[in-house]
């Protein structure tokens, strides 16, 4: 399994509110660094910002657009990413934990060593994002959205993903046993080479048009 590097952060300010300190590296073109924000709110579209080495506590962003952003060593508990668009941003060592993220854009957004626990989101759309080194633990995906994600090194553990569309995803190596995966939508090679169990493979079978004679006892 592909080592993921968990989040480095250093001691952390909170000096300024969440919407003053996003405007003010904006309109000077800094990075935002080493802060801490609790239950604070931002929305609107927030363009080409680099967070860096921050900690979000219950924080909500529901809505929001960042725009080319990049999170470098963040970690959001908590937090509310419902409908927020991170298309196209660059995550590296980042954890999101017990986050609501329905229908979260993460279209062709680029994510090395972050890991998503107990995290709701459903309807999701990860399409042509790049997962190296991802880990997803105890994550409700239902009917979330794939179609060619690029996987490298990336892991579903106890996942809900009913409904998930894989089309053109590539899931050679990755062990699904763990996972529930009702009603995929998928092209037909998807699960090339995947480790699942022998009743996930019958339902798959099923989906491709196959009839699976079980012998008795079986």
């Amino acid at each position: 399994m592909t080592r993921i590097a968990a989040p480095q952060l250093p001691d952390l300010s909170s000096a300024q509110p969440l919407e003053d300190a996003v405007e003010r590296c904006v309109r000077e073109v800094e990075d935002l660094t080493a802060c801490a924000f609790a239950d604070e709110t931002l929305t609107g579209t927030v363009s080409r910002i680099e967070v860096r080495a921050c900690r979000f506590d219950r924080c909500r962003f529901s809505g929001c657009r960042f725009d080319r952003a990049g999170f470098t060593d963040v970690v959001f508990c908590g937090c509310d990413f419902s409908n927020a668009d991170l298309s196209r941003c660059s995550l590296l060592r980042c954890r999101f934990e017990d986050c609501k993220g329905v229908g979260l854009l993460l279209v062709r957004a680029v994510l090395r060593s972050v890991t998503f626990v107990r995290c709701r989101l459903d309807y999701a759309n990860f399409s042509e994002a790049s997962l190296h080194g991802v880990r997803m633990e105890q994550d409700a995906l239902g009917e979330s959205v794939w179609l060619s994600a690029k996987l490298d090194g990336a892991a579903w553990d106890d996942c809900r993903l009913d409904g998930a569309n894989l089309s053109g995803t590539l899931l050679r190596g990755m062990d699904l046993t763990t996972d529930s995966l009702e009603g995929l939508l998928l092209g037909g090679e998807e699960l090339r080479g995947a480790v699942v169990t022998p009743y996930q493979a019958a339902g798959f079978a099923r989906l491709l048009g196959l009839t699976v004679k079980w012998e008795k006892g079986e």
